[in-house]
């Protein structure tokens, strides 16, 4: 094998779908190619190899340096809040930020619990719908937001539990985004916030949420409590946790607003 002094220069698919690495190297050993090999091989020295992966149909949108919104695509968020707290309001800011300038969702559909429901009308939606989809429902060529809103998670057969979970799993493999909106964080399914790299939550209610909140974070509840307290006093303040992939801020005040955690003095009254 030769040796690997100035990295992998290329990656190049050869006949039979194999995979070679092209090696830009100039000491030469007497080892062969063989490009019929039926293996995958690699030579390596101390390098990580970055391989597309096949089942990702869609190349990933950082985010925006401008907008704080503008999460990398895609993502998938949850929203927590009180009744009329804005919850919706948070969701359609951020399908708004987006929707601004290319690249832009090709289509947005709305999954709500409530019949006849207007409240998302103002983005033009593709679709509101009632039933639980799969994410083999959608095309795997254009960018698709699915927003979960006054959904009953706790309350739903094992069918579209399961379908719900694996669009948050699965979908992102498909370039599908998803919200999910409800008034208490703990009653979004376990398995959907532990996929979720958006948190957004206004000031929760119950210990269990607020513990939660905190885990969340890494904070314990009384330094989430003064958080809370201190930077968002008013009802409609939510704090926005944004794991993304080069989040222009990790903690924020209503997206925008950005919240330097190591810099709080938690012991300040």
């Amino acid at each position: 094998m030769t040796t690997l002094n100035k990295g992998i220069s290329d990656i190049k698919k050869k006949k039979k779908n194999i995979i070679q690495l092209d090696i830009d190297d100039s000491d030469d050993s007497d080892d062969s190619d063989d490009s019929d090999s039926d293996e995958l091989s690699y030579n390596l020295k101390d390098k990580m190899v970055f391989l597309k992966n096949p089942d990702k149909t869609q190349d990933v949108v950082r985010l925006d340096p401008d907008s704080n919104a503008r999460f990398s695509l895609p993502f998938r968020a949850c929203i927590a809040g009180q009744v009329n707290s804005g919850k919706s309001t948070i969701a359609i800011n951020i399908i708004l930020q987006r929707q601004s300038k290319s690249p832009k969702f090709d289509e947005i559909h709305i999954v709500h619990g409530c019949q006849g429901t207007q409240e998302y009308n103002s983005i033009n939606p593709t679709s509101i719908r009632h039933q639980i989809p799969h994410y083999t429902d959608f095309p795997n060529d254009k960018r698709i937001l699915l927003v979960y809103d006054d959904i009953e998670f706790t309350k739903m057969n094992k069918d579209d539990t399961k379908k719900i979970v694996e669009m948050t799993r699965l979908g992102s493999h498909l370039g599908i985004s998803c919200i999910f909106v409800n008034q208490l964080y703990t009653r979004i399914l376990k398995q959907i916030r532990d996929n979720c790299d958006v948190h957004i939550m206004n000031r929760p209610l119950d210990l269990d949420s607020l513990n939660t909140v905190g885990r969340r974070i890494g904070l314990t509840k009384d330094k989430v409590n003064y958080i809370y307290d201190n930077l968002l006093p008013n009802f409609h303040d939510f704090l926005c946790v944004n794991y993304t992939k080069n989040a222009k801020y990790r903690y924020s005040k209503n997206l925008y607003e950005p919240i330097d955690i190591s810099k709080i003095d938690f012991k300040k009254k």
